[in-house]
């Protein structure tokens, strides 16, 4: 295997999760996919398997789930002396997923559909950008690893597949982020119950929203229209310039100043 063929391996990969965020059949089970995939990595930091039950950070378990889903768990329930780690998964995934269903009776199916898909193509072109360049780096420096003894490539590969699953978790934990915890609200209800201060600041986070699930709307239709910028103010219209208007008739250079100095008009007000 050749350097280029990591990354066209990559680029399968990467292209394909684009493509199920521009499909709308088996969007919902995707993501439903993505929750467990984000769950199994935070087990991974709190839970670890190799951990006795006394060393778990439930706590710190609960915190990220909170800081990062805005989703509450509890687990004052829990037996550290009997119950396993599955039954803690178990507890997340229902938290996530109830969480999940509710925020898509809210919005209504074909609205989240909208937002799940932009959610995970801004997070895939964001990261994908940032790991193209990742892997630059880690390809410029290989080549000093032959002095030590082992295979440039071979470690390319490993360090490269390192860092590839990391952005796609990456991937995964941010579009889920912005899923869980966006808000979007009516106009109506905004102009009746919100202050002005308020409203212009949930107006501009809802034309956001508005603008990614357009966004996804014009790449799944393959739209070539141009991407609008939001909240960039429309141009300022041009002033029309004055040209300056002489009022009376010209006074020769060598007449009499009309001031009446006596002096020529070169040699007074005309100087």
């Amino acid at each position: 295997m050749k350097y280029d063929d990591v990354m066209n391996t990559q680029r399968e990969i990467i292209y394909a999760e684009r493509q199920k965020a521009l499909g709308e059949d088996g969007l919902k089970e995707h993501v439903l996919e993505m929750i467990d995939h984000v769950l199994n990595d935070a087990m991974d930091e709190f839970v670890p398997p190799d951990a006795l039950p006394d060393e778990w950070n439930l706590h710190g378990l609960r915190d990220w789930m909170r800081r990062r889903l805005g989703l509450l768990v509890r687990f004052d329930d829990i037996d550290l002396e009997t119950v396993e780690p599955e039954e803690i998964f178990e507890k997340l995934q229902s938290t996530a997923r109830l969480g999940y269903e509710e925020k898509e009776q809210r919005l209504g199916s074909d609205l989240m559909r909208e937002i799940e898909s932009a959610a995970i193509l801004r997070a895939v072109d964001t990261r994908w950008k940032d790991h193209l360049y990742a892997m630059d780096l880690l390809k410029e420096g290989i080549g000093l690893r032959a002095y030590g003894q082992r295979d440039p490539l071979v470690e390319y590969k490993q360090e490269g597949y390192k860092l590839f699953s990391d952005m796609m978790s990456g991937v995964k934990l941010e579009s889920l982020e912005f899923l869980f915890r966006v808000q979007v609200r009516e106009p109506e209800i905004l102009e009746e119950s919100v202050p002005a201060t308020s409203q212009a600041v949930l107006s501009a986070h809802d034309a956001s929203v508005s603008s990614l699930s357009q966004t996804a709307r014009r790449q799944r239709e393959g739209s070539d229209a141009p991407k609008q910028a939001v909240g960039v103010a429309a141009e300022a219209p041009r002033r029309a310039v004055r040209t300056p208007e002489r009022v009376g008739e010209k006074v020769g250079r060598n007449a009499p100043c009309p001031c009446g100095s006596g002096k020529k008009y070169k040699r007074c007000c005309g100087a």
